[in-house]
């Protein structure tokens, strides 16, 4: 019985101890770290003071954020409060502030580098001023400073950048030694060309893609405007234009594409066919023409028939050119002394000329020949100024009988001798020399477009500038004054 009773006392004894010694849970407990994060990242919670205690973790919307243990998973961008409890009473809470997370970072360059070259590579997205921390997988392949990498050897290497604020981006480079192409291709994604259209974006690749891009171009460097820095081309002209790409490594890789530019339909084009001689080709009056229109961004297009001598003898030509083209207006020039020693059969074939092309609304101008130089007549002034008269005169009747405009180059010849008596403007007996040839033009542009040549922009360099002011000068007054 007494050792029971022992027994029992210290049973009890234990028990008061143990009871006194039971931790208590701290007063104040507060909860530690970060008050903002991103999404997909985590975040790690502590309390203070530290507890043995069994604490419980939750939050307050699980859709933003979970909790386990203190660590915090931060799902979606919002406002979440975490809290931390003991038997089922909440003892602290922390509020985080979830931010959108930034996107990794972007690289973009090339994928591929030949050996004695580099690439720039660049951060597309970064979303503030920190510092970007550039690495290469094997800097035995290649290096990178600032993102300009340059090549050591053949080989792939993964690049990577990363910021303070901003996760890692990774991007794969291969390192090649120079590269053959095995073919070239030739991209232009407009399927109709306008002449009007500006500049047309031209692209190219090589085959394999890692192959060396130094391509050599070649182009007909009259009907287009090539760029080689922009890849860009534009029309002068209508028609059909070649456009050449060769490799630089090995010229038997080439590609040649055939690129058709039209004019806009709502443009008005000049179509001009010269019915002529050697007074219409000597010097080259029609391409003189064609320059100071297009000079003045004038669509122009000329053809000349130049074969004989006589207008009608080039009927059967005449009809041909009619029927298979379209042509805005007609040149007429007939053989100087036909119109006065000749002059009926002259009239006729304007008459059917004009008649062809009027069927087919063509518009006809007649081209004022000139007398022969004075050397011609023996030095008889009355009698070159009789014959001057004639032509003049012949032209002028025929233009009135069939409402026709004339373009009086034969005038402006004379007024020309006239006022420069010490100037000529023949190279011979009766062609033209450059100096007529551009007062000749000079006519027939402001008669056909209604256009001043005063100051027009194409500098014609077989005339003097001084001559060709007074070609401009002069043409304008027998145009528009007389």
């Amino acid at each position: 019985m007494k050792k029971i009773t022992i027994f029992l006392g210290l049973f009890l004894l234990l028990f008061l101890v143990g009871c006194g010694t039971e931790e208590k849970f701290p007063d104040n407990i507060k909860i530690n770290g970060d008050t903002e994060g991103y999404t997909g990242s985590t975040i790690i919670l502590t309390i203070s003071p530290t507890t043995n205690h069994s604490l419980q973790w939750s939050s307050s919307n699980d859709d933003l954020a979970t909790v386990f243990d203190g660590e915090v998973s931060l799902l979606d961008d919002g406002k979440v409060t975490i809290s931390v409890l003991f038997d089922g009473e909440v003892k602290a809470t922390h509020t985080i502030n979830i931010l959108p997370a930034f996107d990794p970072l972007n690289i973009e360059g090339e994928h591929y580098v030949y050996i004695e070259d580099t690439i720039t590579l660049t951060i597309t997205n970064q979303i503030n001023s920190d510092e970007i921390i550039w690495g290469v997988s094997d800097n035995t392949i290649a290096k990178i400073n600032d993102g300009l990498l340059t090549p050591l050897k053949s080989g792939t290497v993964i690049i990577t950048a990363y910021s303070a604020s901003q996760t890692q981006g990774t991007f794969e480079v291969n390192v090649y030694d120079n590269y053959n192409p095995t073919s070239i291709e030739i991209i232009i994604e407009e399927e109709i060309l306008f002449v009007e259209g500006g500049k047309h974006k031209i692209s190219y690749n090589v085959y394999p893609e890692y192959a060396s891009r130094e391509v050599i171009w070649e182009y007909n460097e009259k009907n287009v405007i090539f760029d080689e820095e922009t890849l860009t081309v534009e029309f002068i002209i209508e028609g059909k234009s070649t456009l050449l790409c060769r490799s630089a490594l090995d010229k038997k890789i080439v590609k040649i594409i055939s690129l058709n530019a039209y004019h806009d339909p709502s443009v008005d084009v000049y179509r001009i066919l010269f019915i002529g001689n050697s007074l219409t080709y000597t010097c080259d009056v029609p391409g003189i023409i064609t320059n100071m229109a297009r000079s003045e961004g004038i669509p122009i297009y000329v053809e000349s028939i130049t074969t004989t001598q006589y207008i009608d003898e080039d009927e059967v030509l005449y009809r041909d050119y009619l029927n298979k083209k379209k042509y805005s207006h007609v040149v007429l020039q007939e053989q100087s002394y036909g119109t006065y020693l000749y002059y009926s059969r002259f009239e006729s074939a304007v008459r059917l000329f004009t008649t062809l092309a009027e069927e087919k609304g063509i518009e006809v101008i007649l081209y004022q020949t000139w007398v022969y130089d004075l050397i011609y007549y023996n030095g008889d002034k009355d009698r070159q100024t009789s014959v001057k008269d004639i032509i003049i005169n012949s032209y002028l009747n025929m233009a009135s009988i069939l409402d026709l405009k004339v373009a009086r180059a034969g005038e402006a010849f004379w007024e020309w001798g006239i006022r420069y008596p010490d100037i000529t403007l023949y190279r011979d007996i009766n062609h033209q020399n450059p100096i007529g040839a551009y007062l000749s033009a000079c006519v027939h542009f402001a008669t056909l477009f209604n256009i001043s040549p005063i100051n027009n922009k194409y500098i014609y360099n077989q005339v003097e500038p001084e001559n060709a002011e007074k070609v401009q000068l002069l043409a304008d007054e027998i145009v528009f004054s007389s």
